[in-house]
């Protein structure tokens, strides 16, 4: 190339100005390379300075590790050993679930009655047997018993006697559920009328069979339903006389509880309990005169008003009225 094509270009890339450029970019990373080194050599100074203390802190870090594994393996001893029992006790909302009612059967209504009266012989046969005991129908076992309870009673052995005889009947009852054929009884039984098993029953027997039926049911519920109210209006005050006797009793009991010792108390109570089932009970159902006029609890049930002859009488009053 000639002198006056490498002026030319000179002229035209300005090579002049791009070296003097290059020599400014040098002394900028001239000046960057030595603030570089200046902040590296002053955190290489503090970096000792900060791993001094840091000992004691993986050293914390340690212990807060092994707090929290302690911690961890006893919660989970608790929560194995009584989660069960803490799970027992949260709350949890109740559930409120309708029962399906059956449509009306005679089929259905017959066989609940007799249910029924086969799951409350038991109870009814303990009680005829009861009452037999106290009316005296055999003489030697009622003699026998009034000397054994009252016996009990005079030595404070009343409960542990009853304790003993309900175990005893629990005992026979295992005996005669492993096959056994016991027909002891404490108390003399009762035989009643065995009621013949009726089969091919014809349409009118068979209705008649679930009047009966509903007619048993409707007498059983409606003794149920006097028995209620009668209790109810007793103590609702519903015939004051009636109901301040049993005041003043429960008043005088309260008295004597605060006063009497627990002995004294159990052995008049037990006493007149006796007496009051073998003898006065005898006499009064032997005696209906008397009874009328001496036994204050048949007199109070029996002057107890039941609902529909509160509502019978406060018809009649009401009528006298219009009257």
């Amino acid at each position: 190339l000639t002198e006056e094509e490498l002026r030319k270009l000179r002229e035209e890339t300005n090579a002049e100005t791009l070296r003097q450029e290059l020599e400014k970019e040098r002394q900028r990373r001239l000046e960057l390379e030595q603030k570089v080194n200046e902040v590296l050599k002053a955190r290489t100074e503090e970096v000792p300075a900060a791993q001094q203390p840091a000992k004691p802190q993986t050293q914390a870090n340690g212990t807060d590790k092994r707090s929290h594994t302690v911690c961890s393996r006893l919660q989970k001893w608790f929560c194995d050993k009584f989660g069960e029992y803490v799970e027992d006790f949260r709350f949890q909302p109740e559930e409120n679930t309708v029962e399906t009612e059956e449509p009306l059967s005679a089929r259905r209504l017959t066989e609940n009655m007799r249910r029924l009266k086969r799951g409350a012989k038991p109870v009814t046969n303990f009680v005829k047997n009861l009452s037999a005991l106290s009316d005296w129908y055999s003489i030697y076992t009622s003699a026998i018993a009034f000397i054994i309870y009252m016996n009990a009673v005079w030595h404070g052995w009343a409960i542990p006697m009853f304790l003993f005889l309900a175990i005893l009947r629990l005992s026979l009852n295992y005996l005669i559920a492993r096959g056994w054929r016991i027909q002891w009884s404490i108390v003399p039984e009762v035989s009643e009328p065995v009621e013949p098993p009726k089969e091919d029953l014809t349409v009118s027997e068979k209705f008649q069979l679930v009047l009966d039926v509903a007619q048993k049911a409707q007498n059983l519920f409606g003794k149920m339903a006097d028995i209620l109210e009668k209790i109810k209006n007793l103590f609702m005050w519903v015939q004051p006389e009636i109901t301040q006797k049993l005041y003043i009793t429960l008043w005088a009991a309260f008295i004597a509880s605060c006063f009497l010792p627990y002995r004294i108390i159990g052995l008049s109570m037990g006493l007149y309990a006796g007496i009051k089932f073998f003898l006065i009970d005898f006499i009064f159902k032997r005696c209906p005169r008397l009874r009328a006029k001496y036994d204050t609890p048949y007199i109070i049930w029996t002057s107890l008003p039941t609902d529909p002859q509160l509502k019978e009488r406060s018809n009649a009053t009401v009528s006298r009225r219009v009257r």
